[in-house]
């Protein structure tokens, strides 16, 4: 049987910009909403992995999407329209999304 790895180690892991790609890809998967929230921060993680984390059922974790400077503007502009204020605002905020006057 495999041993369990520590939440502890799984957030350290997914915060950790130098963890690889396909570790993060399985983080993403995590039951613990932090540690998904922590890949999604995290500016390794892949655009097919943030797409999935965009849909996740935490909003804390779709804020984090949005926020997150790798998110496509196409991913982001749907995160505008998500049912909650705070992941909205946040798609909104990000550096990366154009600024209209």
């Amino acid at each position: 049987m495999g041993k369990t790895v520590s939440l502890k180690a799984r957030l350290r892991a997914a915060r950790d910009r130098d963890t690889a790609p396909e570790i993060l890809a399985k983080l993403a998967t995590d039951v613990n909403w932090r540690v998904r929230l922590a890949v999604a921060s995290n500016g390794n993680t892949r655009f097919k992995v943030l797409t999935k984390l965009a849909e996740d059922a935490d909003w804390l974790v779709r804020q984090s999407v949005a926020y997150n400077n790798r998110t496509p503007l196409k991913m982001r502009v749907r995160l505008m329209e998500d049912t909650n204020w705070w992941v909205r605002a946040a798609a909104i905020a990000n550096n990366n999304t154009p600024r209209f006057r």
